[in-house]
């Protein structure tokens, strides 16, 4: 896997809105004044001040974005100011031989999911699972999630990744695992299955997380990873946060607990729930394509090697 360099202040930050369009006015000058706040530049990518339609721009706009910031070297890190949807769209249309040849930091979640997995394919880039450009640390939850991103990004050797104090981890099934971590939102997953974009399970640590959906819904796309040979393939799965997946009517479903006790997990994967990621505050910051080893009876996760050079 290719690693970029370690984020040292002073150093140039591209943001860009792959993805939606929603409260980007807002959000671009709050997350501009913080970075710049703390001492790197800032430079804006076209894409966060478009619109088309609910999208951040055209999908040209958005794709534009992308490969112009990787291709420039004066670009350190590149930062996603929101998800929403859309950047699936613009997989067909990335430069992942010049990616292969730039890495650079590349953060966001949710539905940039879709580009963790394409960069982690085709462009072997080690990339991060962690908060959006929008992080402030004007409370304890946000100054959490900043600690764990910044731990992230600069650590050259590896770390356990520790769930903040009051979020406690459930085992699933027992034992012990080791590989490189693949996943993010499981939504975008499961939609990626049968296209070339899908993430390669084969012996991989997955990761998955999700906000919004019934449990029905959670049910059904777990369903679909099972019957595409993920659960078989992975060496093991960490579950994140599910937030709001309730189920639709009270009197009448199963709770994530009982769909998660049914689905029928493969016997010999350890699978531990209970990561503090995704969509939550205090949200941990996850590091994929990197080596990482679970162990679900002690309910402990360790990346194992440097994330960043």
């Amino acid at each position: 896997m290719n690693r970029p360099r370690a984020l040292k202040e002073g150093m140039t930050i591209g943001l860009i809105a792959p993805s939606g369009a929603r409260n980007n006015d807002i959000i671009l000058p709050r997350t501009k004044a913080f970075w710049e706040r703390l001492g790197y530049k800032i430079v804006v990518g076209e894409s966060c001040v478009s619109r088309h339609g609910h999208l951040a721009g055209t999908d040209e706009i958005r794709a534009r974005d992308i490969n112009r910031f990787f291709a420039d070297d004066s670009v350190d890190a590149i930062f996603c100011i929101r998800g929403g949807y859309g950047s699936a769209r613009l997989l067909p249309m990335l430069d992942y031989d010049m990616i292969r040849r730039h890495p650079k930091i590349f953060l966001g979640f949710s539905d940039i999911t879709a580009l963790h997995a394409a960069f982690n394919r085709y462009g072997r880039l080690v990339t991060f699972h962690g908060p959006n450009g929008d992080i402030s640390i004007d409370d304890e939850n946000q100054a959490i999630s900043f600690a764990s991103l910044m731990q992230a990004l600069q650590s050259r050797e590896g770390y356990e990744i520790i769930n903040p104090p009051g979020f406690e981890r459930k085992t699933l099934q027992g034992g012990i695992a080791k590989g490189e971590i693949v996943g993010g939102n499981l939504t975008l997953i499961a939609h990626s299955l049968g296209t070339p974009y899908a993430p390669d399970f084969a012996g991989k640590i997955l990761f998955l997380e999700d906000i919004g959906e019934h449990t029905y819904r959670v049910d059904e796309m777990l369903v679909n990873l099972k019957h595409a040979g993920a659960f078989d393939q992975c060496a093991g799965i960490l579950l994140g946060e599910f937030t709001d997946c309730t189920v639709e009517y009270p009197d009448f479903g199963q709770t994530l607990d009982e769909i998660l006790a049914e689905i029928g997990f493969p016997k010999d994967k350890p699978v531990l729930q209970g990561i503090r990621a995704g969509h939550c505050s205090p949200k941990l910051t996850i590091p994929l394509g990197v080596m990482c080893e679970m162990d679900a009876d002690a309910q402990t996760v360790r990346i194992m090697e440097r994330a960043v050079d």
